[in-house]
């Protein structure tokens, strides 16, 4: 008989940090950040949710700079999962805000 396997659920509190929000370079590259992971990744705005693995979904939120969001990441890898969003948003999704956007 084998052992069962654990999921585990993390929940963090986040703030949307960039000037343009959950646009769509931002979600494709929460999903390439988690595409390898096998965790349930979910973000919530309000009473909104959206699967990080479908980007659509994701833009939906309508995140804005300053949105207060929830993750939740349950799985056999949740920790690597969360850890890999988190250093997203602690790194802006890379962007430079004091640029002008182009245009």
């Amino acid at each position: 008989m084998s052992a069962p396997i654990v999921q585990t659920k993390l929940v963090q509190e986040l703030t949307v940090p960039n000037r343009m929000g959950l646009h769509t370079r931002v979600c494709s590259l929460l999903y390439s950040a988690i595409k390898d992971f096998d965790s349930e990744v979910r973000l919530f705005k309000g009473s909104q949710s959206a699967d990080l693995r479908r980007v659509i979904e994701s833009l939906s939120l309508g995140a804005t700079q300053g949105s207060k969001l929830r993750l939740e990441v349950k799985g056999n890898d949740a920790q690597e999962t969360m850890n890999a969003v988190l250093a997203l948003f602690a790194a802006r999704f890379n962007e430079d805000d004091e640029q002008p956007a182009e245009g």
